[in-house]
Formats: structure tokens, C-alpha cells, sequence
């Protein structure tokens, strides 16, 4: 029988220090030495150590301590800057083949280990205090959450395309990490693609099928204009406007449904009429280019797997308006407030906070006690996360409106929504907020491979999610053989 994820256990000093069998370090005084012999009750050893020897002691234990960190961070930190470097060219529109096989190789291995292991984060929490508290606050949530998702679980249905998941090991282990857990369910994905013919992953990997799938269950979202699956067509509609409908509200975004991941930049925002027509030929070659490429999820160690997926779905494109803005006081501009919520077996776990398209905090917001109490804790940067250096949400924070009433049970009500449909153990749903308007949240997009970052809190959502599997308490519902509604056909069930 697979073995069950376990909780954290706290030992207690004394209940360590035995555990660890009252190691003694001879790398000292005879006199020190002597004295620690004297005595044959383990627990009380120090007692009988001088003040400034057991000083000496800890001094030494703790400029070893910071030499081995010092180490690892600078094996860990010198290739990061190589991949941020990286990154940053592609990001920038470069595709040159050195580039793209550097990235192939450093990526996945940083974003595994930087992102996903969370190497950095591991080491912090030894020697500072603040990643230290980061993580207990993680545990502690943790802790509270985990009667809740036991019994949601086993009030859970799962879909048949997503019961298949338990063909993979990574769904049976309980050490297994975000990424290798999802490693698992696109592999078994692309088994299911070449074996019966199943594309349900469309429901992601194709922005088309995802918003007809919203708008079939009438789900609020940002309203799209149409789409279009033949490359002329599109661009003649463009051209002359048709592509905006009758009562255009700018500015209007031309997002490609075919490429997934941000990296592809498959999204571009038309300001006006006047704008289109000004940069028509630069526009034009855009759509040309983006139209003939592959999605290329080259930052994660799932590429081979999901890029197997993404080569199936036929090229195509939407015109969606604008989503609803909020005011940003900080910056003295408008901009989209978005939170990208993790739903495991029906109940949202956390959300990731995006203040606004530039910012550089990551906020993390919790549940509590009720579906309008909730806890946000900030990491105030990209280097704050990854080595899980977070802190509670400071009083003057310009978005702490999101923890008024409505806005984030509007959040959660509407993630757990869509999961309930979709019958998924797992996705993540992306919300926009809109200040001012609690009630009117709405769906941007959803994703079932997820790279999102969480800090400390990544390792306990990966338990929550893969606990049910090791101990089976889920049920799947009845279907014949591989005849099964494909996910994004799903309809709500009244």
C-alpha cells in the first residue's frame, strides 16, 4: 500500500537532542572535553560546560553553519544569474538556437530546484529569522486547512480524465514535489492523447476551448468578441474592424489560443482604431509569425510533456476586451488587479496576489475562519520568494481592500465553481478584482501545470493535493469504458 503524506511533527528539544543521540564534538579543549564526560545524563551535559566554552561552541557550530550556506548559495546563486540573464533575452524576443539550448538545459534545473525544491528557501530558514517565521506560518496554515481538504475530498467526484492520474507514481509517493507531480499528469496526459485520442488538457492548453467552456457554464469573464481559425480571415477582419464587433471598448486584445505560456508573448493590446491602422504591417507580421508557431514551455521540467500536447491544438485566435481596472495610488496609474487561486479537490487553498502588471511584491493570501476573513502575507520581492522571506501584510498596503468583505469570497466562490465543473483534483483559476465592486470578479484564465510560486507555502499545498491519492478518499464517477464527456464540454450540473 502507498504510503499516506504525513504531517510536519514538531519534536521537542529534548526529543531531538536524543533522537540525534547527544553527539559530542571533540574539536576542543581537554578541560571541556573532561567536563562533558563527568556526567552521565545526556540532557544535562551543557550544565556542566563553562559559559564561555559552550559560547566557543556555538560560535564554531555557527561559522561552520554559515560557510556551508555561504557555499550552497553561491553554487546555487551564480547559475541563477546565468538563468535570469537568459530569460530575460527571450523574454526580450531573442530566439537564437545557442540561447535556446542554453535555456533548455539551465531552466528546468533552476526552476526545479530554485522554484520548485525551493533550495534557497531551505538554507534561509537555518541562518534568518524572518525565512524561519515564513515557514512556520506556512506549517500553521497548513495544520488548520488539513481537516477541511480531508473531508472535501472525500465529498469529491473526480472526473475520468483526471482519475487517470493515478497510472503515474508521482501521484503515489509522499515526498513528491509540485513539479513532479505534475511531471506525472502531463505524462499521463500525452498517454491518453496517443493511446485513445483524449485532448480534455485542451480545457488548458487552448485559451479557445477554455473561454467557450466559461462562457457554456456562464461563468463571468472578461466578454470576447469571437474567434477565428483561418490566418486570412482573421487578419481582413482585423484590418477593416469587423474583428471588434459593432461597439469596440478600447483598448482590445488579440490573444492567441494556441500559445499558452507567457513566454510565447501571444498577447498584444490594439489602443485605438487609429493605433491599429498606424502599426497595421507590424501587426500584421506579428499575427503572421505568432500564427505558424509552437507553444514551447522551455522554463519547466515538464517541455518534452506538455509541448507533445500543445503541438496537437490547431492554430487560433480571440478578441477580448478589456478587463476592469483599479486605481494604483502607489504608481498613480491604473492597471489589473488579479488573484491566481489554487483549488484542490473543491476548495481553494491560497491565492497569489498581482497587485499590478509591474509590480515586484508577491502576496499570498490565505482563508480564514470564513469566506470574507482572510491573512495576506507579502514577499516584497522575486529573491524574497525564492529564498521564502515573507512578513504579514503591512498596514499601509495599497490593495488591503481586497480583504474587505465580498472581494476575496467573490474569489474563492467562483474558483471552486469552476473546479466543481471541471471535476479537476487540482487547477489553478485566474480572477480579476475590481476595487469598488466586490461582487464583480471574473475569470482571466485556468491552468493544470502550473509553475506558480508560492514560497514556503508550495511544499503544503503539494500535500494537501496528493494526500487524498495516497489514501484513495476520492470517488470516480461511472462511465463506460473510455466514452466520457471531454472536460472543456462540461456542463454544470443544475
Amino acid at each position: 500500500m502507498a504510503r499516506p503524506v504525513e504531517s510536519a511533527t514538531e519534536l521537542t528539544s529534548h526529543d531531538f537532542y536524543n533522537g540525534a543521540g547527544g553527539a559530542v564534538d571533540h574539536d576542543h579543549a581537554s578541560n571541556t572535553r573532561e567536563l562533558r564526560r563527568a556526567t552521565t545524563d545526556d540532557n544535562d551535559r551543557s550544565l556542566l560546560v563553562p559559559r564561555l566554552a559552550r559560547r566557543r561552541d556555538s560560535k564554531v557550530r555557527m561559522m561552520r553553519l554559515r560557510r556551508c550556506v555561504l557555499c550552497c548559495a553561491c553554487a546555487v546563486g551564480f547559475p541563477s544569474l546565468g538563468t535570469v540573464l537568459c530569460m530575460t533575452a527571450y523574454m526580450g524576443g531573442s530566439r537564437n538556437p545557442l540561447l535556446l539550448s542554453t535555456m533548455g538545459v539551465l531552466l528546468p534545473t533552476y526552476t526545479y530546484y530554485v522554484e520548485n525544491y525551493g533550495l534557497l528557501g531551505r538554507l534561509a530558514r537555518l541562518v534568518d529569522a524572518r525565512a524561519a517565521a515564513s515557514y512556520a506560518r506556512a506549517e500553521a496554515y497548513y495544520t488548520r486547512q488539513r481537516p477541511l481538504f480531508h473531508a472535501a475530498a472525500r465529498r469529491w467526484t473526480l472526473h475520468p480524465y483526471f482519475a487517470e492520474q493515478g497510472r503515474a507514481p508521482e501521484f503515489n509517493r509522499w515526498d513528491s514535489t509540485l513539479y513532479d507531480t505534475l511531471v506525472g499528469r502531463l505524462r499521463v496526459m500525452g498517454t491518453l492523447l496517443h493511446t485513445q485520442g483524449r485532448d480534455d488538457f485542451r480545457v488548458e492548453k487552448d485559451k479557445c476551448e477554455m473561454y467557450k467552456f466559461v462562457q457554456r457554464n456562464a461563468l463571468p469573464t472578461v466578454p470576447v468578441v469571437g474567434f477565428w481559425y483561418d490566418q486570412e480571415e482573421f487578419l481582413a477582419q482585423l484590418q477593416s474592424g469587423a474583428a471588434f464587433g459593432t461597439t469596440p471598448k478600447w483598448p482590445m486584445f488579440v490573444k492567441f489560443c494556441h500559445l499558452t505560456q507567457g513566454s510565447m508573448l501571444s498577447t498584444r493590446r490594439i489602443k485605438s482604431e487609429a493605433h491599429l491602422h498606424e502599426n497595421w504591417d507590424e501587426i500584421a507580421t506579428w499575427v503572421r509569425t505568432k500564427w505558424g508557431l509552437h507553444a514551447d514551455d522551455i522554463t519547466r521540467p515538464w517541455r518534452e510533456y506538455s509541448n507533445a500536447l500543445t503541438d496537437v491544438v490547431p492554430p487560433g485566435v480571440l478578441v477580448q476586451q478589456p478587463a476592469n481596472l483599479t486605481w494604483n495610488p502607489q504608481r498613480g496609474k491604473w492597471g489589473v488587479v488579479e488573484v491566481k487561486v489554487e483549488v484542490v479537490w473543491g476548495r481553494a487553498y491560497l491565492g497569489a496576489l498581482l497587485p499590478d502588471d509591474d509590480s515586484s511584491e508577491f502576496p499570498v493570501v490565505m482563508r480564514g475562519a470564513t469566506d470574507d476573513d482572510a491573512d495576506i502575507e507579502v514577499f516584497d520581492s522575486y529573491l524574497s520568494v525564492i529564498t521564502h522571506r515573507g512578513m504579514p501584510l503591512p498596514p499601509d498596503a495599497w490593495y488591503a481592500w481586497v480583504l474587505e468583505p465580498g472581494y476575496m469570497s467573490c474569489v474563492w466562490h467562483l474558483a471552486e465553481r469552476m473546479a466543481a465543473i471541471m471535476r479537476a483534483d487540482q487547477v489553478r483559476v485566474d480572477i480579476f478584482l475590481t476595487h469598488n465592486q466586490s461582487a464583480n470578479c471574473a475569470i482571466n484564465e485556468d491552468s493544470l501545470s502550473s509553475g506558480q510560486n508560492y514560497g514556503p507555502y508550495t511544499s503544503f499545498l503539494t500535500r494537501t493535493w496528493l494526500e487524498p491519492w495516497a489514501n484513495r478518499w476520492f470517488q470516480t464517477s461511472p462511465h463506460a469504458g473510455h466514452n466520457y464527456t471531454a472536460v472543456y464540454d462540461e456542463i454544470a450540473r443544475r
